[in-house]
């Protein structure tokens, strides 16, 4: 009588879910699983072994990756972020500066028509403006976004606060500077890079637009 025995891994299933697979470059649904090895006798396993390393396979692709992978938002994740951050930093400009008729209006505009923020108006942006007056708070969403906004999503995201404080007039770049200045280093941009996108802002050359990762 032949025995047959071997070794087999068996995956035990530790989640479900949806991530931003980094080979399908889109959002797909995972299996969060984590592997054991069993001595197998007649192919079946019988006594389990040593357990090996948790990863996450996408089941489109089947492409497996390391748990860290898990840490990259989705889209519709990344999207409320990066509405997030837009107004916390358009309304602490707006706090910052002091509220007029047409910073307001602009800054609703901006606000409204940015990714993951929906149906604004004057209410929500008094909300919050008094949730982000502090500058440490806006920063701090900003720089979250930031993390995974590629440089050019980055540049785009100053074009923004730029073009608010085009609400003030010549007379108030001064006072919009220093918190423009502020969220501009959130966002990881040198006092140079900035400089460089006020004057392609103010000679109407705008550059990419993608904000992707």
């Amino acid at each position: 009588m032949f025995i047959i025995w071997g070794w087999r891994a068996v995956m035990e299933v530790l989640g479900l879910g949806l991530f931003h697979c980094p080979t399908c470059q889109q959002d797909r649904e995972y299996r969060h699983v984590r592997p054991r090895r069993w001595f197998t006798l007649f192919f079946v396993p019988v006594i389990p072994l040593q357990r090996l390393e948790p990863f996450v396979e996408c089941t489109t692709c089947k492409g497996t990756y390391r748990e860290a992978v898990l840490e990259i938002p989705t889209t519709e994740q990344l999207e409320h972020q990066l509405g997030l951050a837009t107004r916390a930093a358009l309304a602490h400009v707006v706090a910052s500066a002091g509220s007029t008729p047409r910073a307001t209006e602009e800054a609703i505009r901006r606000i409204g028509a940015a990714p993951g923020v929906g149906t604004y108006d004057e209410a929500r942006l008094l909300v919050d403006i008094a949730a982000f007056t502090d500058r440490a708070t806006a920063q701090r969403y900003v720089a979250t976004a930031a993390r995974h906004l590629s440089p050019a999503g980055r540049e785009d995201f100053a074009r923004r606060l730029l073009g608010l404080a085009e609400a003030w007039g010549p007379d108030g770049a001064p006072v919009t500077d220093p918190p423009i200045d502020a969220l501009a280093a959130a966002l990881e941009l040198s006092p140079a890079h900035l400089a460089g996108i006020r004057q392609h802002a103010s000679t109407g050359s705008t550059g990419s637009t993608d904000g992707a990762a």
